[in-house]
């Protein structure tokens, strides 16, 4: 989502959705209710589900799958799930590789999918209890099919889940779905279940078409709609995750009540649909709402009051609301650290967003601790090297080179460029935030050959990658010819700003 204007300047990131403000790149965290485990930089909140059948038990610390005689212990490993994410880090890097042959559409997916694939490697441990979970989930689905499937392939799909392979359950709800004269409902759950283990195993686009497919089956199950959305929205496509869910969000209303939380749940998602759209008036009433039924029906202090008001917040920050947005941004702060243990990442989110607006309003006396206080918690909580400390890092240099402090903004700007570095691929757009930075600051210092090698490094990613005449890649290409006209190489400046329509 970009918001272009013509101010020149620095980039900021503070969380996972990019905007331009100025020539300023935000990145910041909105922390939309949903149902999927979604990356590390976001919150969840429970939806209605699924129930998992009887059949599927757990003994002591053993996972157990299957059901009468035929049980299997799941005896898979948390290396085997790092080598599961190592193996799809490197074919998505493969597949970016021929990024130029690809939509669009396509480069946002797969940057979206190498980024979550990241963030699983860095939890692991944590990404092995939810692969353990989803193992036993699909077991349980399984069992629902066995009027439709022989015996011998149901075991056969139980031992392969045992050992963390799904690829043949996936082969069984794929047969099932494709059957000659397939009873609706049946279909329609074989599409869902095979959305749902692409959407474990990363590959979104995959995921969605099953989701999509389930949907239309069967339109009025909540579930498939949501997931429909989910992915839609995931992968920009506004419109269509729109429309699904101001669906789920009536069918909600009807059958829980308007003060159900379950409704609160369907209006923020409805609402962070709006706001990525950038219709802020009609995102507005319903984070509102939203905030009603949880402050009516939930204990204070509840988690999810901490995702209504930064929610809010953020809608008010991007319209410049900052005295409304302050207020929310405390509160949500407040919540957080009494309900998550002392240096939980998440409690990094808030106080990140509240730092950017003070920032915003030029208060970097109150800015720059929040700033630091991120970075201790992110760098006790995160692994080093993951991509949310190089927010970090480039957050606080931001602040000092606002104020002047070149000589402590750059070992931040580097430490920062040098994650990104090792987290993406060579050429990823992300990349040219650390060269426009470290342009900028030796700009100012006077350092002018490094900052025209870091202006170049910049401009040739953006060009390459989003295009001329790309709004970001534009104002990387007006800086420079800013730059070049500083040190009285005004016919370079002008071929620059000609061959970039400026």
């Amino acid at each position: 989502m970009f918001d272009l204007q013509t101010t020149r300047g620095w980039i900021e990131t503070v969380g996972v959705a990019v905007g331009v403000i100025g020539a300023v790149v935000t990145i910041y965290f909105q922390l939309f209710p949903a149902k999927p485990p979604l990356d590390t930089d976001h919150k969840t909140v429970a939806h209605p589900g699924i129930n998992i059948p009887g059949t599927v038990t757990q003994t002591g610390t053993v996972n157990v799958i299957g059901s009468g005689n035929t049980v299997y212990v799941i005896n898979y490993t948390v290396p085997q799930e790092e080598n599961r994410w190592k193996k799809r880090e490197a074919e998505l890097r493969a597949e970016i590789k021929l990024i130029t042959k690809n939509t669009a559409e396509d480069r946002t997916a797969l940057e979206q999918e190498l980024k979550t694939v990241r963030s699983k490697r860095a939890y692991v441990e944590k990404s092995h209890e939810d692969r353990v979970a989803e193992l036993k989930r699909i077991a349980g689905e399984l069992e629902k099919f066995r009027k439709d499937v022989p015996e011998t392939k149901i075991n056969q799909a139980l031992g392969a889940l045992a050992k963390g392979d799904t690829g043949v359950a996936d082969g069984i709800f794929a047969e099932v779905g494709a059957a000659s004269q397939p009873n609706i409902e049946t279909a329609a759950r074989a599409a869902y279940e095979r959305g749902r283990i692409a959407y474990d195993e990363v590959r979104w686009q995959d995921a969605r078409i099953h989701f999509q497919r389930a949907d239309r089956l069967s339109p009025d199950h909540e579930d498939y709609t949501f997931w429909a959305a989910y992915l839609a929205q995931r992968l920009g496509d506004y419109s269509s995750a729109g429309r699904r869910y101001e669906a789920i969000q009536a069918h909600v209303r009807s059958a829980k009540g308007e003060d159900a939380p379950e409704t609160a749940t369907a209006l923020n998602d409805l609402a962070g649909n709006y706001e990525s759209q950038g219709r802020y008036q009609e995102a507005e009433p319903l984070y509102k709402r939203a905030i009603g039924i949880d402050e009516h029906g939930l204990p204070a202090g509840h988690p999810d009051l901490a995702r209504d008001y930064n929610n809010l917040a953020l809608l008010y920050w991007k319209q410049g609301r900052y005295q409304e947005a302050e207020p929310l941004y405390k509160r949500a702060m407040g919540i957080e650290e009494k309900a998550l243990r002392a240096g939980h990442p998440d409690i990094a989110v808030v106080i990140n967003n509240l730092a950017l607006l003070y920032r915003t309003q030029g208060r970097y006396q109150e800015a720059e601790p929040l700033y630091k206080r991120a970075i201790r918690i992110d760098e006790k909580a995160l692994p080093a090297g993951h991509p949310d400390l190089a927010r970090d890092y480039n957050n606080l240099a931001v602040l000092y080179e606002k104020q002047g402090r070149y000589q402590e903004a750059e070992p931040l700007h580097k430490k920062a460029h040098e994650i990104y570095e090792q987290a993406l691929p060579a050429g990823h757009p992300t990349l040219a935030i650390g060269h426009n930075n470290l342009a900028v600051l030796y700009e100012k210092q006077g350092r002018y050959q490094e900052a025209e090698r870091h202006y170049k490094n910049a401009l040739g990613i953006l060009s390459a990658k989003l295009g001329k005449q790309h709004p970001n890649t534009r104002i990387i290409a007006d800086n420079f010819a800013i730059f070049l006209g500083k040190i009285d190489r005004n016919s370079e400046a002008d071929i620059l700003r000609k061959d970039y329509g400026l």
